[in-house]
């Protein structure tokens, strides 16, 4: 058929691109917590706004045609080298004085004057293979008295390298080798130190034998008289809190917990969450699943390893993260199991135990700011569906004012269809799964509409939107591939976070069957619902792990799925070590893997299928997956386009990012008509 105007499509991206730029309030208290600012507009016009406590309303002090410019930030970003990311930008460190910003450069840890001058070096002999890691992100790496800084020795030298081709505009080609922590294989030895500020001897941090595990800064105590750390096993299974004293780098182990399947996700490995929160006494909140639920339990940093902690939170509860804490009561954010078991709730706990306290009301997914002095706190919740409203309560939830409520009529028009929140059954016939169907604007049930299913599957991640606000560049295309005319559904199936860990283990071991189970069965099910849906025009669509996954449907559901398109497909089970916490080590048990692997599905394909493969050429490790199964799509006779992406990573950018996005609604136009 005929490719449609690009126009409208590239004008949907950009509508829903601003979107979130015409959500976003930026609230700001003063210093005071007395008063309260921010920012509101439509993408036209903005006002700014101000409310101050014991006030019946709110006021409008200016009204501009632009948003206010933000001003430069000091801190700037250097190149990081991270697990399977050769180079990610990462922000300084700034000091406690604001004075100085830590970085490293060329392998070495570097401090760069805020008042600008040549960067002083702190550390020296730097090679390719050995080098510092610096993190900088969620947390301090500054001891609070300026004088120390943690930091990561990284010997590299034994982690495999892959091949990544640069075509240079001169027609010249470049070829390096970036380090790729593949399945099974020698990853980063990491030691720990501590590094002095004023140029002095390193100061190195001995815990034995430091190959196959990960460590993650927590923090320093407020007297910088110590630096907490975690030490996880290459597996995620096991975790180690430990104390080091900054006057001698004596080293004190204070916590150890051991999971038969996983103790944490993925994120860890690029700096997640630790799980694990600092108090000013010396004592801490540890993350757990112990009893089948995340909960926040209570540690002393002086306490015995073996001594057990305190359990604060009860009950069928995920704890989300920790946002404020005082002598009395720690405030968090948690889902919660039953109707909607991804709404995120405030609560607060007494520290000193009892009950929780749910203190937000309204669906969906809730941010809070608190003022200064914890005594209010602005409430913003939004459901996928219903824009963001945000209210002004006190620190125990009692409402106190409505601040602002979003409305997104100039932005979306009269014709858009808010997405729906459905609720489907896993394939067990028991449990059940939660996602959102996107539909084009002025919806009618009497039409029958294509459907594209986006797909991800990875166990590390949700990707069901629980709030209005678009998260990123996957959000703006289930509302552009839906206002070009398709039906877009996303759901979770079983092995994802943020439900039951018995809800996520059923990945342990087994990475395919039930996210091919529940996936295709939730859309059988659909179909049984909605005379509305074109069964005979359905395509599924996914990047990264959720390219693997749409393949995997594409095989097992031939009746149901015409057409697949794989964006950065991460199609090799022994392509990086984020399968390892879920599949263990292929040399201990290769069954998992080879489960998992994808290079026999061609053959079984219907011969009328049609794939899309698309990958960077910078994406080395996908590049490889994407020739390889081109290969076998070849040797199966599936019909199949590939597009390669000149100097584009695992995430596409600018032009190639919009070019991308249009050539996937270009191909399910005709793959489905």
């Amino acid at each position: 058929m005929p490719i449609r105007d690009r126009q409208p499509f590239y004008a949907a991206l950009q509508r829903f691109g601003s979107l979130r730029k015409a959500l976003a309030r930026h609230f700001e208290w003063s210093r005071d917590g007395r008063e309260l600012t921010w920012t509101r507009g439509d993408g036209t016009a903005f006002q700014q706004v101000v409310y101050t406590i014991g006030d019946t309303q709110t006021r409008i002090f200016a009204t501009m045609e632009k948003q206010p410019a933000v001003a430069p930030a000091v801190r700037r970003s250097f190149m990081r080298e991270t697990y399977l990311v050769p180079e990610f930008p990462a922000p300084e460190a700034l000091s406690p004085d604001r004075s100085w910003l830590a970085s490293v450069q060329h392998g070495d840890l570097y401090l760069r004057s805020a008042a600008g001058g040549v960067p002083r070096r702190l550390t020296t002999g730097a090679t390719d293979d050995v080098a510092w890691d610096l993190e900088t992100m969620g947390v301090d790496p500054w001891s609070p008295d300026g004088q120390w800084l943690f930091a990561n020795q990284m010997d590299r030298h034994a982690v495999w390298r892959g091949v990544r081709t640069r075509f240079d505009t001169d027609g010249s080609v470049r070829v390096d080798h970036p380090r790729t922590q593949r399945a099974g294989m020698p990853i980063d030895i990491v030691q720990p130190h501590l590094i002095p500020t004023n140029g002095g001897p390193v100061r190195r941090i001995h815990l034995g034998d430091t190959g196959d595990c990960f460590v993650r800064l927590v923090g320093w105590l407020p007297d910088a008289s110590a630096v907490v750390f975690l030490r996880f096993s290459r597996l995620l299974n096991q975790a180690e809190l430990f104390v080091v004293n900054a006057a001698d780098c004596s080293v004190r182990a204070v916590l150890r917990e051991h999971s038969a399947t996983f103790l944490r996700l993925d994120s860890v490995i690029w700096g997640g969450s630790t799980g694990c929160n600092l108090l000013p006494d010396r004592s801490f909140l540890w993350h757990s699943e112990r009893d089948g639920w995340k909960h926040l339990y209570l540690g002393h940093l002086d306490g015995d390893p073996s001594t057990a902690l305190t359990q604060l939170t009860l009950g069928e509860m995920v704890v989300d993260d920790v946002v404020r804490c005082d002598a009395k009561w720690v405030w968090f954010r948690a889902r919660v199991a039953g109707a909607r078991p991804y709404d995120l709730h405030l609560y607060r706990v007494p520290l000193a135990g009892g009950a929780t306290q749910r203190l937000t009301e309204g669906e969906g997914e809730h941010d809070v700011l608190f003022s200064a002095d914890g005594a209010y706190f602005v409430d913003t919740f939004s459901t996928p569906s219903v824009p963001p409203c945000s209210v002004l309560r006190q620190g125990d939830g009692a409402m106190v004012i409505e601040l602002d409520r979003v409305e997104v009529n100039a932005q979306l028009g009269a014709r858009w269809t808010a997405p729906e929140e459905i609720v489907l059954t896993a394939a067990d016939g028991i449990t059940a799964l939660h996602g959102v169907l996107f539909k084009p604007p002025g919806f009618d049930p009497s039409h029958r509409y294509p459907l594209l299913h986006w797909v991800y599957g990875g166990p590390q991640m949700r990707i069901a939107a629980s709030a209005f606000m678009p998260r990123g560049d996957n959000d703006f295309l289930h509302h552009a591939l839906a206002d070009a005319g398709y039906l877009v559904l996303v759901i979770d199936a079983r092995g994802t976070p943020q439900r039951s860990k018995a809800f996520q283990d059923l990945v342990w071991r087994s990475f395919v069957d039930h996210v091919v189970a529940d996936q295709a069965g939730a859309l059988r099910q659909l179909l049984a619902l909605h005379p509305w849906i074109d069964g005979r025009r359905i395509g599924v669509l996914g990047r990264s792990w959720g390219a693997a996954f749409a393949l995997h449907l594409l095989a097992a559901a031939p009746g149901l799925y015409r057409a697949a398109a794989c964006t950065v497909p991460g199609f090799d089970p022994y392509g990086g070590l984020i399968y390892e916490p879920y599949l263990g080590l292929p040399q201990d048990d290769p069954r998992p893997y080879q489960a998992a692997e994808p290079w026999a599905l061609p053959q079984r394909f219907d011969k009328q299928a049609r794939v899309l493969l698309m990958a960077g050429t910078l994406d080395s490790p996908q590049q490889w997956d994407l020739q390889r199964m081109s290969r076998l799509l070849v040797e199966a006779d599936i019909s199949h386009q590939t597009m390669v992406f000149a100097e584009q990573e695992h995430v596409f950018e600018g032009d190639a990012l919009r070019f991308h996005q249009r050539a996937l609604r270009d191909f399910f136009d005709e793959a489905l008509a």
